[in-house]
């Protein structure tokens, strides 16, 4: 469960650093929001 986690928001906090780099707009930060409304489910 941890890796699957770890890779979404992994991954967007990579998105949103390079469009900060490139934009140096901090409206890219909003995007933080998409994994935190997701649902995970784990069947072990």
């Amino acid at each position: 469960m941890w890796k699957i986690l770890l890779s979404v928001w992994g991954s967007t906090a990579a998105a949103i650093g390079i469009a900060l780099y490139y934009t140096h707009d901090m409206r890219c930060l909003w995007f933080l929001l998409i994994p935190a409304l997701m649902s995970f489910e784990s069947k072990d």
